[in-house]
């Protein structure tokens, strides 16, 4: 009998210790999986180097922009109080999702990387997002979240960082109206990367109806934001450009007149090796 309460001791000490060496090795594996999820990098830049940068844009560059934005409405983006709120129950899957389809073709060069956000500073002013340089020929995808996506070729082939600011305008404006359309509603308590795929497409489809609903141009709030950011930032749209003059933001002679504007620099010419 005791040789039997023995046996059965060692059985259950066995069993248990199994137990705890299987399930703290399933716990690992969990945890390196959620790693291997979150594989999109922030990128931070500090006061300093944005202040740098933007007097190398032009040496009294923070005098223009606050004499512009004196002059001009508000700045017209902004993530909602909705999204704030519930962005942190789908960051993780979505940064998989998002990496899942970008992360082969992310351009490696940190200067790069770090180049195309000092310009997005120009234009982004609550600091709500983040610009990544991809090595692809195909079109640039884009998502609900806080990533802005652009190719390397689209940054060689434009002619100044003006033209490179309007691209990166167009995005800003894209992703703000995605992420403000999200029904957040829809996620309540099950979270899964199906569910996320899907309200990214849902609003996509969204955005291209809103964007296009102008037969010839983008639509005119598009147009209205698109004038108003770049003009914030002390860029002017080119004239022979329908849609993208200041005159789409319909101020009086004066206030136009006193707008300050800087001639854009090619630094992008010089960003990859």
């Amino acid at each position: 009998m005791k040789f039997l309460l023995l046996v059965l001791c060692i059985m259950l000490c066995l069993s248990g210790c199994s137990h705890f060496f299987f399930g703290s090795r399933e716990k690992d594996k969990d945890e390196k999986i959620m790693q291997e999820r979150t594989s999109l990098q922030d990128l931070t830049l500090s006061k300093d180097e944005i202040v740098r940068f933007h007097k190398a844009t032009s040496p009294n560059y923070q005098q223009i922009i606050s004499n512009n934005r004196a002059i001009l409405p508000p700045y017209p983006l902004g993530l909602s109080s909705d999204f704030n709120k519930h962005w942190p129950l789908i960051q993780a899957d979505l940064d998989y999702l998002i990496s899942t389809e970008v992360k082969n073709y992310i351009n490696p060069q940190a200067d790069a990387q770090k180049y195309l956000n000092l310009m997005l500073s120009l234009i982004d002013e609550k600091n709500e997002y983040q610009a990544i340089v991809l090595e692809s020929k195909k079109e640039v995808p884009y998502f609900i979240g806080k990533y802005i996506f652009i190719s390397r070729q689209e940054i060689e082939g434009c002619q100044d960082e003006g033209d490179l600011l309007k691209i990166l305008v167009y995005r800003l404006i894209r992703n703000n109206l995605l992420n403000n359309q999200i029904d957040f509603s829809q996620i309540k308590n099950n979270i899964t990367l199906e569910l996320i795929s899907t309200i990214n497409q849902e609003v996509s489809k969204s955005w291209e109806k809103y964007a296009t609903s102008d037969l010839y141009f983008p639509n005119l709030e598009i147009r209205i934001q698109t004038a108003l950011i770049m003009n914030r930032a002390a860029f002017k749209p080119e004239n022979d450009e329908p849609g993208n003059q200041t005159s789409d933001l319909t101020l009086d002679s004066k206030d136009q007149a006193n707008l300050m504007f800087i001639t854009p620099l090619q630094r992008h010419k010089k960003v990859f090796d």
